[in-house]
Order: C-alpha cells, then structure tokens, then sequence
C-alpha cells in the first residue's frame, strides 16, 4: 500500500540568536535562544516524484526540498494513518532542529517576529498546525513522550487533546495563543461558507487583514470544492473573503505561470 505521509511546511533555524521582539505580559520568558528561521524545508517522501512545470518552478529558488522516510510507529506502537505519521514527524523535527512548522495549506498574515513568538520556547493553539519552538523544548519532549499511550483509532487524541492536558499541567513551557489567533474560521461547514462564499468587504464574510490573526489555516480537505477551481486570475477578481486575503500572495509571475 502507498504511503501518503502529507507533505509539511518546516522552517530550519540558522545560528541562535535572540530576537528583538515585544513579549506580551503574559508570556513566559524568552528562551536562552531564540528561533531564527532562516530557510524554509519542504519534507516529503523519497519515492515521490519531484514536481515539475512552471509552478515548481517559480517556487523551486525559494524552498529547499528534503526526502525523508516518515516513522512506522512510535513506542512501539504502528502508525499506520498518514495523518499520525505527520504528528510525530513534525514533533520529532523540531525537537532536532528547532524552528516553525506549519501545515502546508496555512497562510502566513502577519509577522511571528513582531507578534512576539520567536522568543518562546513553544508558541501554539490548541492544534498542531502551527508550532514555534527552539530545539529540545521541553514541552515537546513531553509531548511526543504521550506517544507510550498512543491509539490509533483516536484520531486527535494526541495531536490535540493530549497536547492540551499538558497545556495545562506545565504552562511556564509554552505560550498558548488565543481561540482567533491562528485558525479562525474554523472547519465547520458555515464558517467554510462565510470564508469562500461572495461578500462584500466590511458587510459580511470575514477580513482576514482587519482581524489582526497571524495565520489563516485553509481546512484544505474540507474546503476543496472552493479551492480547487482557483486560479491567480480568479483570485484576483474574486470577491471572497478568501480571494481578498489570497491577492496579497498573487505577484505578476503567478499569471504569467497561468498562461503558460
């Protein structure tokens, strides 16, 4: 059987350094070392064929592919679901190395530096799309230890759930953002309406800009049907709230690869 370990977005840091940045009251204080991303890695298995074509190649400057083999299990427990491959994947590589995970279709709207997060040992909502760590957190070593009681048929028991259990047991570990810092809106049915259906701007739908969130995770799976017909040319004369927000991403050589 193939394996469809989905492919993940991961940012490796250069030489720490703290990061001048502002920290909220709140936060916990900034680790010895601060995450300093300095190229984005593209991981993904060896078996699949490199990309090809006027898109991969737009993109091909900016990111670094990286082949590797995802882990079949876990303290001795089998994964066999792409998506916990995924889980234990990312936590894996940010203990190594350090640096920003997020999911492939997450769209980045505001500066992390500048928000505060780089300075954190964890920074993350309750969900593992979007995870700011140093190398050797100690929250993600405990969280990746969870994986002695791993279940299979719990599909975000430990992505999720288990996560936030030890939010709440150690929190001078980690910086849990708000409910609308990353994700907002959710992947309930409305709210994938409310983001891809035609609105005018400032009456209805939402603005991604005006919301002062950080990311916008896209729900690819979900919201495939909205997604799927778009192209640059289409983004650009939208009227979503998504088409609005997406423009900021769409430059001049992304319609010259649509004519191509």
């Amino acid at each position: 059987m193939a394996d469809h370990t989905a492919r993940i977005g991961f940012y490796v840091p250069g030489p720490p350094s703290l990061v001048a940045s502002p920290r909220s009251p709140s936060s916990p204080s900034p680790s010895p070392a601060g995450v300093t991303p300095s190229r984005p890695y593209v991981h993904d298995l060896p078996s699949l064929r490199r990309p090809t074509g006027p898109a991969p190649d737009l993109l091909a400057p900016h990111i670094t592919l990286s082949p590797l083999t995802p882990p079949q299990e876990v303290y001795g427990h089998r994964l066999s679901h792409f998506a916990h491959k995924a889980d234990v994947l990312r936590l894996q590589l940010l203990i190594a190395f350090g640096g920003i995970y997020v999911h492939i279709d997450t769209y980045v709207l505001r500066s992390f530096d500048r928000a505060g997060l780089m300075t954190q040992d964890v920074s993350r909502e309750d969900c593992n799309a979007v995870i700011v760590a140093r190398r050797e957190a100690p929250f993600l070593n405990r969280w990746l230890a969870t994986y002695e009681s791993f279940d299979s048929t719990v599909r975000a028991g430990h992505s999720v759930a288990k996560s936030w259990e030890l939010a709440l047991l150690y929190p001078p570990e980690l910086t849990v953002l708000g409910t609308r810092a990353m994700f907002w809106p959710l992947w309930r049915g409305e709210d994938i309406d409310m983001v891809h259906v035609p609105s005018k701007a400032d009456e209805s739908g939402w603005e991604f800009f005006k919301s002062g969130q950080l990311t916008y995770h896209a729900w690819e799976s979900l919201a495939m049907k909205y997604l799927e017909p778009l192209t640059p040319s289409l983004v650009l004369s939208g009227e979503s709230s998504f088409t609005r927000m997406v423009r900021a991403f769409v430059g001049p050589e992304d319609l010259k690869v649509e004519s191509a």
